[in-house]
């Protein structure tokens, strides 16, 4: 037993449980697309598409003779042309102007006509139409009565019309079997009855339309003088010409008033406010400031300053004099308080009866604008009035003058109506037919094209819907994009059959090693840098790598990623956990014990069970001792000591398990490593077991890195092939490269030295 002396990285911190795998995509061989592509289902199944299109024209070949000489079919068919209405323009029946969609919907009315039981029994009772071998048909041949009501319809059932788009024809077309003439016979009867028809029904309606018309224009020009003596009357009674002269001077009259009731109204709601201004001011024993200070300019209060600014001027002079104790001095003082006080009674009176007479000057001004207010109001209501009867007079003028424009209209569109009408009568049909039915050179039906297309697009749908039926029930995992479409689940790499493998390797498990250049040892490649890149970014060590199915590949996944992991400078150890058919030891040419369970029962040390390989770097310890392989000691301390043993003394650490399906094994080691990667096998496993899986190692301790697919087929498409095809061919041509310039190399040293 060796191991490295090589000192392992620091641990990083254990992230917590993930549910749900990384997302981000698989850098593999040939991963893209969707799970259900359309390119790789047309290249795996090409030969039942190609066969179900050669049995689709087969078959439409076939239906063809088949058909052409039991049921052949003639059809013939003939033109009509509708001619747009004459002249006016207006519509005859409708009495009313025709426009662009008048000529249309006259040719979908003669198409139904043409087809209607009304013609077809006529055609039907036709003596030229029972020389027919189809009228004969409905001859009793006991009784020699020709049954019409059959005949109808049989008619009905091979007569079609329709409008010719965008064109002014309309065709009706006949198809019947044999003989090939008597669909001609046949639509040319239908023809003539038809056009018989339309010339008895147009002349019959466009004489009938003549009479309403008539009539009509007799009706218009009784309303029309009715409307003149109205008019007349109207005119003599009162005069248009002054109702118009005394509308204007209304109206002049109305436009002058307003703007004086609106001045009145404005100039009364003043004075009316300031009056109630002044009444409340008076309740509460107030005066306006404006009032007192236009008393205080009246003479008589003057007169009273006057007299008072002489007596302060005495005072003054006296108290220079005397001083402010004299006799004289304090009589002049008690004359200017009496002078002041007769002042102040001379204003009070002054401006209660200037106030009072104010308010009297209001009241006075609100009764004259009343007034005149109401003798405006009376004038402007009866110059309405009187603008109102002109307005009515003139308005009935109008009515009638507008009534007579439109009785005259009316009867200058009824003239051109009945010359209109009269010239249907003396001129040609709206509808003729352009030629005669002619006998048909070519069968109607089958088509040769026609039913092959038919037959080959339903044969190669049937097979098509099949298909894509059985690719959406299809429930194996076949390709990575089928792993990737479950829910938050991630392809950690694929791994293709061996016999894809252009190396050509003899054995899966060592495929990496005896072929290094190979596909396999490619893929194995990538799925050890993602791998190993998950793991330094988490800090993991020990992964555990579970099967899904039996035969899934698992062990020899593992072998092939230690040995190349071991050439990376890693110490690799691989376990052997798989109690059930351990097969590590026999890949890697070891012994069978001691191993994993004499461990994990206390029977052997660590160090004892580890076994060197070939492979520098690689160490192995096998499953251990048949009879110490106990599956419950998974679950115990031993197990979570032997792996952290394993961690300490090893850059990486990979387990193989059993097969998750038929044992509990893997689910118990899953919770002792860092993180936990299943192995499925195309075209084995059922997604629904893969996304069951998937939750189970989501849900343990370990960190799910995700699913590598084994056994990839070429068929998935054909990416695949051309991929691991193009891989090889390139690391081909880098060996030959590589050894020609070694043997270059070697050639110029050996010259050297003979030298």
């Amino acid at each position: 037993m060796t191991t490295s002396t090589k000192t392992p990285p620091p641990p990083a911190a254990r992230p917590p449980v993930r549910t749900g795998g990384p997302s981000g995509a698989p850098n593999t061989l040939g991963a893209a697309g969707n799970s259900l592509d359309p390119m790789r289902i047309l290249r795996v199944y090409w030969p039942w598409l190609t066969a179900a299109g050669v049995l689709g024209i087969v078959v439409g070949i076939g239906a063809y003779l088949a058909l052409s000489f039991t049921m052949p079919k003639f059809a013939s068919a003939t033109t009509f042309h509708a001619k747009p209405q004459i002249v006016s323009g207006f519509d005859p029946l409708n009495m009313t102007a025709g426009d662009s969609k008048e000529l249309p919907i006259f040719m979908e009315t003669q198409v139904v006509q043409m087809t209607s039981d009304m013609i077809l029994t006529k055609v039907v009772n036709e003596p030229e139409f029972k020389t027919t071998r189809l009228a004969k048909s409905f001859i009793n041949d006991s009784t020699g009565l020709y049954d019409s009501a059959e005949a109808l319809k049989a008619v009905r059932d091979i007569v079609n019309a329709k409008v010719v788009e965008d064109t002014q024809y309309m065709t009706l077309r006949v198809t019947t079997g044999m003989p090939k003439d008597e669909c001609a016979t046949i639509c040319n009867i239908i023809a003539q009855v038809y056009l018989d028809n339309f010339k008895s029904a147009s002349q019959a309606d466009t004489r009938s339309k003549l009479r309403n018309a008539e009539a009509r224009m007799s009706t218009l020009r009784e309303e029309l003088a009715t409307i003149d003596r109205q008019m007349e009357n109207l005119l003599q009674g009162s005069g248009i010409t002054a109702f118009q002269q005394k509308d204007s001077l209304y109206q002049e009259e109305i436009r002058h008033l307003q703007p004086q009731i609106v001045v009145l109204r404005d100039e009364a709601a003043k004075a009316q406010e300031q009056l109630s201004l002044y009444e409340e001011m008076s309740k509460n024993s107030l005066v306006p400031e404006t009032i007192r200070t236009e008393v205080e300019r009246m003479a008589i209060v003057q007169q009273q300053d006057s007299a008072i600014l002489q007596e302060k001027a005495l005072l003054r002079a006296l108290q220079e004099k005397y001083g402010d104790n004299h006799r004289d001095v304090k009589r002049r003082k008690s004359v200017i308080r009496a002078l002041e006080s007769e002042r102040e009674t001379l204003i009070q009176d002054q401006t209660r009866e200037l106030f009072e007479s104010t308010k009297e000057g209001l009241r006075t001004s609100i009764s004259r604008y009343n007034a005149s207010l109401s003798e405006l109001m009376t004038r402007l209501n009866e110059a309405e009035r009187k603008l109102q009867a002109i307005t009515k007079a003139l308005n009935e003028h109008e009515n009638l003058e507008d009534d007579r424009t439109q009785k005259n209209t009316e009867i200058a569109e009824l003239t051109s109506k009945i010359e209109t009408l009269r010239g249907i009568l003396d001129g040609p049909l709206r509808v003729s037919q352009m030629a005669p039915a002619p006998i048909p050179d070519q069968k109607a039906f089958p088509r040769l094209v026609p039913l092959v297309a038919v037959s080959t697009f339903l044969i190669g749908g049937l097979v098509g819907g099949f298909i894509v039926l059985r690719e959406v029930q299809e429930q194996r995992i076949r390709t990575p994009q089928d792993v990737s479409a479950l829910p938050r689940t991630r392809v950690v790499g694929i791994v293709p059959e061996l016999s894809m493998d252009p190396s050509n390797p003899e054995r899966f498990e060592t495929a990496s090693r005896d072929r290094p250049q190979g596909v396999i040892a490619e893929s194995v490649r990538q799925i050890r840098t993602d791998v190993l890149r998950e793991c330094r970014k988490a800090g993991h060590k020990t992964l555990l790598f579970v099967g899904g199915m039996p035969g899934s590949g698992t062990t020899s996944l593992v072998t092939n990623l230690a040995m190349n992991s071991a050439a990376t400078d890693l110490r690799v150890l691989v376990v052997d956990a798989n109690f059930r058919r351990p097969a590590l030891h026999k890949t890697l040419g070891c012994k069978a014990g001691p191993g994993l369970g004499d461990v994990l029962t206390g029977k052997a040390g660590f160090e004892q069970v580890v076994q060197t390989t070939d492979v520098q770097g690689l160490d192995v310890i096998a499953a251990g001792e048949p009879e110490n392989r106990i599956f419950e000691r998974f679950t115990t301390a031993a197990m979570a000591d032997f792996v952290r043993t394993a961690r300490e003394k090893y850059d990486l650490v990979l387990f193989d398990s059993a097969p998750a399906v038929v044992a509990g094994d893997a689910l118990a080691v899953a919770s002792h490593v860092d993180a936990s990667v299943l192995v499925v096998r195309a075209y084995s496993e059922k997604r629904g077991l893969v996304s069951r899986l998937r939750n189970q190692f989501g849900d343990t301790k370990a960190e799910f890195l995700g699913v590598i697919v084994n056994g990839v087929r070429a068929s998935a498409g054909g990416y695949f092939k051309r991929n691991f095809k193009a891989a090889h061919e390139y690391q081909k041509s880098a060996v030959s490269e590589s050894a020609v310039g070694r043997k270059r190399k070697k050639g110029g040293n050996s010259g050297g030295d003979n030298a």
